[in-house]
């Protein structure tokens, strides 16, 4: 398969990169019991390591469930894909009380003992729990490309695997990362801010409140895309079979951006850059002679 396919959620690209998940870690048993939240991927209770003391769980049936299923429909291709790769979803609540008017979200994901693909969120706010869960399946997207956080196969990056090249995460910022890192990074945050475009077009789901909150996280998160596009069209290497995934990402990345600044206003754009690249020089980040985007 060329591996431009495994950029966007597709279903051949699915097809390929669960085979290549269930190659590495097995096949998961089939669950019929279980309530489904769209596809193969089943609603169960968060795994122990999520941390009891902190999140607790909801009931399946809760509303904020059905909401993100909601929201879910203005991307239908990446509700499939999460469908087919991520098998299970943990929904959490915080143990403390929250504000009603709480945004965001806390996620992460496990490949578990037998095969499952866990990925757990928090579900106070439906738009960040549909965020988040998109944040996990590019996450179990890159695993199933060998490219993992903190090192890779070879065979779509052509990065050494020690430290001799760190670079600055256009999303991290406390400390250098290895380019597969910050490729993971960089991909959840372009697929993020495709379903808030998708959201803000299909607008039957959101109401006039969530379309300021939209726009506000794309004037937040459009600079970041930016600077990734930056960081990896000057410092990126892809061998042979990474070039044309890389070809994609990119104009991918591109028409976020430009569809991203429309939304937002084109006019607030040096604004918005000039306050991300202020938040960028006033992070401490360690010092190293290694590469920093310019």
């Amino acid at each position: 398969m060329n591996s431009a396919d495994l950029v966007l959620p597709t279903k051949a690209g699915d097809t390929e990169l669960v085979a290549r998940l269930e190659k590495q870690f097995g096949v998961p048993p089939e669950d019929k019991f279980s309530r489904v939240l769209v596809g193969d991927c089943v609603i169960v209770d968060p795994p122990p390591e999520v941390g009891a003391e902190r999140w607790s769980k909801p009931d399946h049936h809760d509303p904020q469930i059905q909401a993100v299923r909601s929201l879910m429909k203005s991307w239908p291709v990446a509700r499939n894909s999460v469908g087919r790769i991520v098998t299970q979803f943990a929904p959490i609540v915080p143990t403390t009380p929250m504000v009603d008017t709480a945004r965001g979200s806390t996620s992460g994901h496990y490949i578990r003992e037998d095969g499952n693909r866990l990925a757990y969120t928090t579900i106070y706010d439906a738009l960040g729990c549909w965020e988040a869960l998109l944040h996990e399946l590019y996450h179990l997207r890159l695993w199933a490309m060998g490219i993992r956080l903190e090192d890779h196969d070879g065979e779509f990056l052509d990065h050494p695997l020690d430290d001799s090249e760190l670079f600055i995460s256009p999303i991290r910022k406390d400390k250098r990362r290895p380019m597969s890192a910050c490729l993971h990074g960089w991909m959840a945050w372009i697929a993020i801010c495709q379903a808030d475009l998708n959201m803000l077009d299909y607008g039957e789901a959101t109401s006039n409140v969530e379309d300021l909150s939209i726009r506000q996280m794309l004037k937040w998160n459009i600079p970041k895309v930016e600077e990734g596009l930056l960081t990896f069209e000057k410092h990126a290497c892809w061998n042979e079979a990474g070039q044309p995934f890389a070809e994609k990402l990119y104009s991918w990345a591109s028409d976020v951006i430009a569809d991203g600044w429309y939304e937002v206003g084109l006019e607030l754009r040096d604004e918005a850059l000039l306050a991300n690249r202020t938040w960028i020089e006033t992070t401490e980040v360690p010092e190293s002679p290694l590469h920093e985007t310019e």
